[in-house]
């Protein structure tokens, strides 16, 4: 015996069918949930310190994609304290990040990076750079806390690759290649 999908009985239904009562469908899923907190999250880099609630303290950690699929993101969030902003863009293996940390609030920001020192913020090494304080590096990314306000980062990303050809990159072309970019950045 073959058994076949029920009609509008509510125990099995088929596409055709719409899966059910078409006045019970909604848009308010769960899963375009998951991806706008992916977007926020991971993209645009915006998320709430667990410890902090409300957005006081918020993290800033863009994930950037290696795989150079996606190359720019541009986010906001507005808290009951004002707008969190996120922005970034990889060209020519330099990430240019702005972020805006809104007044009486603090961020946590992880910045990817080859090297602390290659980290600039409107210009200037982080260590002139003010309401900007270097917290420790880890995990190929630069921490900073961030006091409120607006800052623009810029930062050497270039990433080794494995090739699939012979033509895979060695160490030294990249580090030739960061100190050419770091003599650059400190003639803007």
């Amino acid at each position: 015996m073959v058994q076949q999908p029920f009609g509008n009985d509510g125990i099995l239904n088929s596409v055709k069918e719409g899966f059910g009562d078409v006045s019970m469908n909604s848009f308010n899923h769960y899963s375009y949930g998951a991806i706008g907190e992916w977007m926020y999250d991971e993209m645009a880099g915006i998320s709430h310190d667990p410890e902090n609630p409300g957005f006081k303290h918020t993290i800033l950690q863009p994930i950037i994609n290696n795989d150079k699929r996606i190359t720019w993101a541009k986010g906001s969030f507005d808290s009951v304290y004002g707008t969190i902003k996120s922005e970034w863009e990889v060209k020519n293996g330099t990430l240019t990040y702005d972020a805006t940390v809104p007044a009486n609030t603090t961020a946590t920001l992880y910045i990817p990076t080859n090297n602390v020192s290659t980290v600039k913020e409107s210009g200037q090494p982080i260590a002139k750079a003010k309401g900007v304080k270097f917290i420790e590096f880890k995990d190929g990314k630069a921490v900073y806390e961030l006091e409120s306000g607006s800052y623009e980062f810029r930062s050497i990303i270039a990433v080794l690759s494995q090739s699939r050809g012979s033509n895979s990159k060695k160490l030294t072309d990249v580090l030739i290649c960061k100190l050419f970019f770091n003599e650059q950045l400190g003639k803007q």
